[in-house]
C-alpha cells in the first residue's frame, strides 16, 4: 500500500471508523517511515454539528502531532442526491490533494461493514460481477482501505477497548437514506432470520468478484481496443466484432465502453448493458438508446456511444455563401470545401489534377460556371446541411433520386448524415458529398469554363483510445 517516505492524508469525518483509522496509522507510522495527515472536509450539512466535527478532528490531530488539512466542500445548494454530492465531493478535494503534491496517497475508513452494504445494494441494484467487486484494498482511482477486512462492530470494540472517543453523525440514523435502511434495517433482519456471518459472506462475494475482475481486465483491454475507436468526445464501435465474441466478452466490452465515455458507470446496471446488446443484435438498418449519462446510436454495423446530448449538441443547420479561392470550414466539423475557376488554376499550377493529392482533399468535381449564369454566379452559390426531401439527377440518371435513398443505398452512418454538405444554386442542387455534381450543373454538358470543386473530409482524432481504469 504505502512506500517509505510517503505522506499519507487520512480522510477523518470524526466518526469510528476514520478515527480508528487515525490512530492506527499514526501508531504503524514509524514503522513504515511513513508521514501522517489528518484530511477533514466540511460539508456544512449539518450546522453547528458540522462544526463540531471540524473542531474534533482538529484537535484530535493537534494531540496524535499530525498537520491538519481542512477543506470545505458545501454541497447544501446541490441539485443532485446529496450523499452522492458530498461522495463527487470528496473524491474531487483528495485528487486536487495528490496532485498538489501535499500528500501522496489518501486513506480512507471504508470497513467490511461498508463493503457488505456495497455490495447488497448494487446486487439490488442489477449490478453484474464487476458492481459485486464492491471496494478494494488499494482502489484502481487511488484510495487506500486499511480497514475493509473489519467489521464496524469490532473497529467500535478496539476504540472502546483503548479508551478512545469519536464523533456520531446524527444523519447516520436517518432510514430515509437508502444506505442507512440497509444498515440499521435490513441487513440485521437478514443477519437475525438467515445468516448472523452476512457482511462476511458479502465481503467474500466481493473479493471472489475482484479475483473474476482482475483476470477478465487483462483480457478485455486489448479485445476493446480492436472493437472500438475514438470519435469527437465518444467512440464507435464495430457491431460484427462484438457479435463474434462470447455473450460474457459483450457484455464486459459494451461495459468497458460505457465507462470509457461517460467516465464512471453510476447509475448504470446490468439491464442498461443488456439493453445495449439488443441494439447490436443486427446490422441492418439503425437504432438508438438512451441511458443514463449516455446516447448509444447504431448505424448498420457501428455504433456510436456519445455523453448524453445536450440542446447545443442537436444543432444541425448552417448555410454559408460560398467564397472561391479560400479553403472553407464547414460548421460543426462538416469538412472544408474549396471552388476555383480551373482556368486561373491551369494559369498558377501546371498541374492541377495533382491537388487532390497534395492537399489532402478527398472529392472532386468539375461544375459549369454557364449553368450558374457565368463568374458573377459564383456569389449565389451556397453551402449548407442535408434536409429530408432534398433530391436531384446525377450525370447518367434518367431520373431524380433523394439524397435519403443515396445514403441507404451507400449505407451512410446516421450521424455521418447529420452536416452532410450540400451545394445550392437559386433553390437546386448543384453537387452532394459522396454523390458528385447534379447532370444540370456538370462541367462538360456546355463545353465551356468550368469550376473545380474539392472536398476534404472533417478531420478525427488520431489520438490512441484511452482505456485506463
Amino acid at each position: 500500500m504505502v512506500c517509505a517516505g510517503d505522506r499519507i492524508g487520512a480522510a477523518v469525518s470524526g466518526g469510528a471508523d476514520s478515527v480508528a483509522l487515525l490512530h492506527l496509522l499514526t501508531r504503524v507510522a514509524p514503522q513504515f517511515e511513513i508521514n501522517v495527515a489528518a484530511v477533514h472536509i466540511n460539508h456544512h450539512l449539518r450546522g453547528a454539528e458540522s462544526d463540531g466535527d471540524d473542531h474534533f478532528v482538529r484537535e484530535l490531530a493537534e494531540r496524535l502531532g499530525v498537520d491538519f488539512i481542512r477543506e470545505d466542500a458545501d454541497v447544501s445548494t446541490s441539485s443532485d442526491n446529496l450523499e452522492q454530492a458530498a461522495r463527487d465531493a470528496r473524491r474531487a478535494i483528495f485528487r486536487s490533494l495528490v496532485a498538489d503534491t501535499r500528500v501522496d496517497r489518501i486513506a480512507t475508513g471504508h470497513s467490511l461493514s461498508d463493503q457488505a452494504e456495497t455490495v447488497l445494494f448494487r446486487l439490488f441494484r442489477g449490478s453484474g460481477v464487476t458492481g459485486l467487486a464492491g471496494m478494494r484494498l488499494v482502489g484502481r482511482d487511488g484510495p487506500l482501505r486499511p480497514l475493509l477486512f473489519f467489521g464496524r462492530d469490532e473497529i467500535r470494540d478496539w476504540l472502546k477497548n483503548n479508551g478512545l472517543t469519536w464523533r456520531e453523525d446524527s444523519s447516520n440514523a436517518d432510514t430515509r437514506f437508502r444506505r442507512n435502511y440497509l444498515r440499521h434495517e435490513l441487513i440485521p433482519q437478514i443477519q437475525a432470520e438467515l445468516n448472523p456471518n452476512l457482511e462476511r459472506v458479502l465481503a467474500g462475494m466481493a473479493s471472489r468478484a475482484q479475483a473474476e475482475e482482475d483476470y477478465w481486465h487483462d483480457l478485455i483491454e486489448p479485445l476493446f481496443t480492436r472493437f472500438a475507436r475514438p470519435f469527437k468526445n465518444g467512440i464507435i464501435g464495430d457491431v460484427l466484432f462484438l457479435q463474434n465474441q462470447h455473450l460474457a466478452v459483450q457484455r464486459r466490452l459494451l461495459r468497458r465502453a460505457c465507462q470509457v465515455v461517460k467516465g464512471n458507470l453510476r447509475g448504470l446496471d446490468g439491464n442498461h448493458i443488456d439493453a445495449l446488446l439488443a441494439v447490436c443484435a443486427s446490422m441492418e438498418g439503425n437504432d438508438r438508446l438512451v441511458i443514463p449519462g449516455l446516447d448509444a446510436l447504431r448505424s448498420y454495423g457501428k455504433i456510436r456511444l456519445l455523453p448524453a446530448l445536450r440542446p447545443e449538441d442537436q444543432k444541425r443547420h448552417y448555410r454559408l455563401s460560398v467564397q472561391p479561392g479560400i479553403d472553407m470550414e464547414l460548421p460543426f466539423n462538416a469538412g472544408s470545401i474549396r471552388l476555383d475557376p480551373i482556368q486561373e488554376l491551369l494559369e498558377t499550377q501546371s498541374f492541377y489534377a495533382n491537388v487532390k493529392d497534395e492537399t489532402g482533399y478527398t472529392e472532386t468535381a468539375e461544375l459549369s460556371v454557364e449553368a450558374i449564369g457565368g463568374l458573377a454566379g459564383l456569389d449565389d452559390l451556397i453551402v449548407r446541411n442535408w434536409e429530408p426531401g432534398d433530391e436531384y439527377r446525377r450525370p447518367g440518371h434518367l431520373s431524380s433520386h433523394k439524397i435519403k435513398a443515396l445514403f441507404q443505398q451507400e449505407k451512410i452512418f446516421l450521424w455521418e448524415r447529420r452536416h452532410w454538405p450540400i451545394l445550392e444554386f437559386h433553390g437546386e442542387i448543384v453537387w452532394a458529398r459522396r454523390f458528385g455534381a447534379a447532370d444540370s450543373f456538370s462541367a462538360g454538358i456546355s463545353g465551356g469554363p468550368s469550376l473545380l470543386l474539392r472536398y476534404r473530409l472533417p478531420c478525427e482524432s488520431n489520438n490512441p483510445m484511452r482505456t485506463s481504469s
